[in-house]
């Protein structure tokens, strides 16, 4: 199954699903779009209601984020993931994601789903007769989410991009389990005790370092309202999804640089949204008002997606962002520290499997970790 010439497991490091397939009900079978979807080459999505679009990790993950080429028209559209409970069949149950701007009628939109809240998500490989009939592009096991419209296709998308962020991005549970024993071989029960340590680790490196290398929905901001501009808190900034001013009701203004349109504009370089002569804020644009109506603190919320891929999408391909490897080294050391603070090492690492003593080797790390946040902070834009 699939095409033998390419290395599905070197994609999992990359902000990309490992499989986007498409049932296409008409003809029976699976439309492989895994890799037009990283090249950016413009593809048809569900184009009938008993279509469905499958989004595939070898991992869990928690964003999928989208770049169409041609906006679409869906009604009903119906989020799911598979579930199996011990013992049982397994089946395809619905949720509703913890954040979604994006029904596949705009060119940008993200769809975030916690992965701990999806009760009993698990992976699944795909038969020729599950879960639909027709063979599958490949039989891998993968942990899956899976879209549809329920009531109408009026206008198909047509997909460019489609990423994904898994849970534990920063490092892997075989790179940490390289760091401590030497293996990549996880036992099963150890794989979700590493994803953990992960997943908490990367928190730590953001809040540390006013930093992210990993996309963030930043819901409602508060900020308050300056004539020159507003500094977005999380930086880098990958696109702004709204800005509302407060005036007895939230306001949605409108973005563009033009002279009769658009109230605001980001420069994402520094991060910076700015206001354009189109927005007069009520009692007038006038700046002594800055100074003299306290309705001007907290008057505005912006929502935007802060942060980044290690690996980021440039035009056709991926730019290998300078910081990766300094990210990764310190993700990988901070949670192998973390987890051997927690547990009896002695039922993780392999008597006599290194000349170092361990001791010493956490003493290493504790210091690599040091150092790693202090490089990654670097230069703060205030």
């Amino acid at each position: 199954m699939g095409d033998p010439t390419i290395d599905y497991a070197a994609y999992e490091s990359f902000p990309y699903f490992s499989a986007v397939w498409l049932y296409d009900a008409s003809v029976i079978g699976y439309v492989n779009l895994s890799i037009a979807m990283r090249k950016g080459t413009a593809s048809s999505l569900m184009g009938e209601i008993t279509d469905y679009l499958y989004l595939g990790l070898r991992a869990r993950h928690e964003m999928a984020l989208f770049t169409l080429d041609t906006d679409g028209v869906y009604a009903g559209l119906v989020w799911e993931y598979y579930t199996e409970m011990d013992g049982q069949s397994g089946e395809w149950v619905e949720f509703n994601p913890d954040y979604i701007n994006f029904n596949f009628d705009a060119p940008y939109g993200e769809v975030m789903y916690l992965a701990d809240f999806l009760p009993n998500w698990k992976p699944l490989s795909f038969s020729a007769t599950s879960p639909h009939t027709g063979n599958p592009p490949d039989t891998r096991a993968r942990w899956w989410i899976r879209v549809h419209a329920a009531t109408s296709v009026t206008t198909v998308a047509k997909g460019k991009y489609i990423e994904a962020l898994p849970v534990a991005y920063y490092s892997t549970p075989e790179l940490v389990s390289k760091e401590i024993t030497g293996s990549t071989q996880i036992a099963e029960n150890m794989w979700g005790l590493l994803e953990h340590y992960i997943i908490r680790v990367q928190d730590l490196i953001d809040t540390n370092t006013h930093k992210s290398w990993r996309p963030k929905i930043i819901v409602n901001e508060p900020h308050d309202y300056n004539l020159y501009g507003v500094k977005l808190k999380m930086m880098p900034i990958r696109r702004v999804v709204s800005v509302e001013l407060w005036q007895d009701g939230w306001l949605h203004l409108a973005e563009g640089r033009g002279v009769t349109d658009g109230q605001y504009f980001l420069d994402e370089h520094r991060g910076i949204v700015f206001f354009t002569g189109n927005l007069w804020y009520p009692w007038g644009h006038m700046r002594y008002r800055l100074r003299k109506f306290p309705a001007y603190q907290n008057a505005l919320r912006i929502t935007y997606v802060g942060g980044e891929f290690m690996h980021k999408v440039i035009s056709r391909g991926l730019r290998f962002d300078r910081q990766l490897g300094a990210v990764q080294d310190l993700a990988t050391k901070w949670a192998a520290l973390e987890l051997l603070a927690s547990h009896d090492y002695t039922k993780i690492i392999p008597e006599g499997l290194s000349n170092i003593v361990l001791s010493d080797k956490v003493e290493m790390w504790r210091k690599d970790v040091d150092q790693g946040i202090d490089l990654l902070q670097g230069l703060q834009m205030f």
